[in-house]
C-alpha cells in the first residue's frame, strides 16, 4: 500500500487485489485486537456493576446498624450517596 492514486489516474486489477488483500490482512489482525478490547471492557463493565451493586449493600446494612443502635458516624465517614 505505498502507491498513491492521484485523482485521474487508473489502476490495475491486479494492483487493485494486491491493494484490497493487504487491507484485508490489516483489517483481520486488528478486529482480533477490537475484539480482546470489547471483550475486556464488558468484564470491566459487568465488575463495576457487581462492585456498585455490593457496595449499595453494603451502605444500607451499616446504616440499619447505625439507626438501630443510635449511632450518628462522623462526617468525613458517611458514604456519599447515602
Amino acid at each position: 500500500m505505498n502507491k498513491t492514486i492521484l485523482e485521474n489516474e487508473y489502476i490495475t486489477r491486479k494492483e487493485f487485489v494486491t491493494t484490497t488483500r493487504e487491507i484485508k490482512d490489516v483489517l483481520n489482525i486488528v478486529k482480533s485486537s477490537v475484539a480482546n478490547i470489547e471483550a475486556r471492557i464488558n468484564t470491566y463493565s459487568d465488575m463495576y456493576e457487581i462492585n456498585k451493586w455490593n457496595s449499595n449493600k453494603l451502605a444500607n446494612r451499616v446504616s440499619r446498624l447505625e439507626k438501630h443502635n443510635g449511632i450518628t458516624p462522623p462526617q468525613e465517614l458517611l458514604i456519599s450517596g447515602m
